[in-house]
């Protein structure tokens, strides 16, 4: 998927995007939390139209981590 070419891609994860920042910027935001206490804080503030999208994501993110640790 390109990014929009009005949308730098972000380059500080750990800054809260805006509320009307796409899907792609929320996944980076949420998916940079240290710990999954903060992960899934982050994931609340997410806008409720991106929460699915967004919980998928990190959820395969961190499976693809765990299966590349193990395979």
């Amino acid at each position: 998927m390109m990014q929009a070419p009005d949308r730098p891609r972000p380059e500080h994860p750990d800054r809260e995007p805006a509320p009307d920042a796409p899907a792609g910027e929320w996944n980076a935001y949420v998916a940079a939390g240290a710990s999954r206490e903060e992960r899934r804080a982050r994931l609340d503030r997410c806008p409720p139209e991106h929460r699915p999208a967004v919980r998928s994501h990190v959820e395969t993110v961190f499976a693809l981590q765990r299966k590349g640790r193990t395979a």
